[in-house]
């Protein structure tokens, strides 16, 4: 809402929610991770700009254009008792973990599974993020994975069963998504984002700082320094 209050009168936004892995749809209705191309819901004009915080990667940039707004970590969340458990990566190894579809978090745990889990493979099960942090915090799950600035504060407000163990994973960039074709949108978008970081009164620094308790320039500051 702050953006499209910078772009003059008579911008009208509208909202629509779909399911995560819809976004990625192509024209039947299926994510097809390997294939370039615009997926519908933005290709059929139903949509303009994904402002859902993705994170930046190889298969969605076949399909996508990203402007980042911050970077971000993927972090490891447990429940609070069980914190002593988990202190490096091989202590997920043949744990139970929870991650929505189509995720970057989803993803990065199927590279493990190939690779340093291969051995004693995490059990993956699918849920929306809200159901995967309730499935930890019920000790149904060993752990989840979410971006460090929706961890900060799921683990204060949400779900004080739950504690943030570590980060894995390297730094992503997290933005909003746009079709390719759409540049001048982009550039106004980039434009908006380098405003807000860079005046500490912003509306999303204002945001940032009443929901996860620090603003949106120390958030980047706190991933910069969290150890890759």
């Amino acid at each position: 809402m702050a953006f499209v209050a910078g772009l003059g009168n008579g911008i009208v936004p509208r909202f629509r929610c779909v399911g995560w892995d819809e976004q990625f749809f192509n024209k039947n209705g299926m994510t097809a991770y390997e294939d370039a191309y615009t997926p519908e819901l933005p290709a059929s004009g139903q949509f303009d700009i994904y402002p859902g915080n993705l994170a930046k990667n190889d298969w969605r940039l076949k399909k996508l254009d990203f402007v980042t707004l911050f970077p971000n970590r993927r972090m490891v969340v447990v429940k609070r008792s069980e914190r002593n458990r988990f202190n490096t990566l091989a202590d997920l190894a043949g744990k139970t973990a929870s991650v929505e579809k189509s995720t970057s978090h989803h993803a990065w745990l199927l590279e493990q599974n190939q690779g340093a889990f291969s051995s004693h493979p995490v059990a993956i099960r699918l849920m929306p993020v809200d159901e995967g942090l309730r499935a930890v915090a019920g000790g149904a799950v060993d752990f989840t994975i979410i971006d460090a600035d929706a961890a900060i504060w799921t683990v204060r407000n949400q779900y004080p069963e739950t504690d943030m163990a570590f980060a894995v994973g390297p730094t992503d960039e997290i933005g909003w998504t746009f079709r390719k074709e759409d540049k001048d949108l982009q550039e106004a978008v980039r434009v908006f984002f380098h405003q807000q970081r860079t005046d500490k009164n912003s509306e999303l620094n204002r945001i940032r700082q009443k929901y996860c308790g620090m603003s949106l320039t120390d958030f980047v500051g706190l991933v910069s320094s969290i150890p890759q």
